[in-house]
């Protein structure tokens, strides 16, 4: 059942961002390093700890859009989890498939 899967979904995001931080511990470094998608991530996980979901996908769009494969990628994978977790009537979900989708056919 989707809801479940969802669920299942959610309570795993919500044990991986605990630990995050803030996304203010992070913004002026990525600002700095563009290109360091390591901290891209740790931006992403952080504004996921936040619930800013919108501002977390477009961080882990951008790692896709400069380097898809980035560590076996992982964004990309990221991605897909939190639309699980976000489940299909969320906007949010259908908007993100379409931003990857031309991403990754572009």
């Amino acid at each position: 059942d989707k809801a479940i899967t969802s669920l299942i979904a959610l309570n795993k995001l919500s044990q991986d961002n605990k630990l995050a931080g803030t996304p203010d511990e992070f913004i002026a470094d990525v600002n700095s390093n563009p290109n360091n998608h390591e901290l891209r991530y740790k931006l992403a996980e952080a504004f996921l700890a936040q619930e800013q979901k919108e501002e977390a996908i477009d961080q882990l769009l951008e790692i896709v859009k400069k380097n898809r494969k980035w560590e076996d990628d992982k964004a990309r994978k990221k991605i897909i989890e939190l639309l699980t977790a976000f489940g299909e009537d969320d906007p949010l979900t259908a908007n993100t498939r379409l931003k990857l989708s031309s991403i990754l056919f572009a």
